[in-house]
């Protein structure tokens, strides 16, 4: 389903829990500003989601550990301002555990606003086998996250 390039500017609740099947959401280029947490409640095979160039600066606590075959999200050239990747794609309490719950291949939120990462999110980068693509922000780096 590619409803891309469509102005869209806001992502309901459970808009697409009728799509069970859906495997590549493209939502880049349009004018999103907000994506309700459980917009993609439904998505259980959900592979690839592409939301970037939109005008999104929160994500709101989204649930994409709900689209559990999720591989690819891209969060690209967007103005998010913070981003707490712990939160939005737990691997657990456990970083030691060898198969986590969930576990995306790709992410990429590049080229938005990103000035420094909290330290839930250092640990998830630490811990982590996603391949994930956080070139062209802002960088303030200060090391106030180094324990």
């Amino acid at each position: 389903m590619d409803i891309s390039r469509n102005k869209i500017t806001l992502i309901n609740p459970d808009t697409f829990i009728h799509n069970r099947e859906l495997k590549l959401l493209p939502l880049q280029g349009e004018n999103i500003t907000e994506i309700s947490k459980s917009s993609f409640r439904g998505l259980e095979n959900l592979e690839i989601l592409e939301i970037s160039n939109n005008n999104i600066e929160e994500l709101k606590s989204l649930e994409f550990h709900q689209t559990f075959n999720l591989k690819h999200t891209n969060l690209a050239q967007k103005k998010i301002r913070s981003f707490n990747f712990e939160l939005y794609f737990s691997m657990g309490s456990n970083y030691d555990i060898s198969n986590p719950p969930f576990q995306i291949g790709y992410l990429n939120v590049s080229s938005n606003g990103l000035t420094t990462l909290d330290v839930a999110s250092m640990k998830w980068l630490y811990h982590t086998t996603t391949v994930t693509d956080l070139i062209g922000n802002p960088w303030n780096c200060d090391c106030s996250v180094l324990i």
